[in-house]
């Protein structure tokens, strides 16, 4: 598949600053096109619903809507763009939901505009981001809800099986 001469992108965030930043930074590369911009999750929505852009650039607190629920609704519809949640918020629990609602990438605000871009091309070529700073964290959440979700496969009375199992205990004693 060849690949497309620029990509589409619709900007999300509530702050004029932060589009401007990101917009100039867009501006630099020859492989994106910002082809709109919203102040709110429902201005957003409307906007990517009319444009059809590749990549939505989001913020993941916005005044009307959190940036998890705009993602959840874009990415249920076809075409469904490519999202980068930004955020200022460094909580794995916040990044876990960014990816269950089905963003491709995570990204913190304080990133410089080299990251950023790098960051932009990932996803928009269809790759996963996740920021750098984020990783460790969100690798130790996951691995802490599996260890409880395994806890919860198993009943009560399963659970005293293993235990008595792991103490040495016959078929017969248990």
């Amino acid at each position: 598949m060849e690949r497309q001469a620029w990509y589409r992108i619709v900007l999300i965030d509530d702050s004029r600053m932060v589009r401007l930043g990101i917009r100039e930074q867009l501006i630099r590369t020859s492989e994106f096109r910002v082809v709109g911009e919203a102040m709110s999750g429902a201005e957003g929505m409307e906007l990517v619903k009319q444009v059809k852009p590749d990549l939505v650039l989001l913020d993941s607190r916005l005044p009307d809507l959190l940036g998890e629920e705009v993602c959840r609704q874009m990415v249920a519809r076809e075409p469904a763009p490519r999202v980068l949640l930004l955020s200022i918020q460094d909580d794995p629990v916040v990044v876990h939901k960014a990816i269950a609602a089905g963003a491709q990438g995570y990204l913190l605000k304080d990133a410089d505009g080299e990251e950023l871009i790098a960051v932009i091309e990932r996803v928009a070529r269809g790759e996963a981001a996740l920021d750098p700073s984020m990783t460790l964290p969100v690798l130790d959440a996951y691995r802490r809800l599996s260890e409880q979700q395994e806890a919860e496969i198993l009943t009560p009375r399963e659970r005293e099986i293993v235990q008595l199992l792991a103490a040495g205990h016959d078929n017969r004693t248990i």
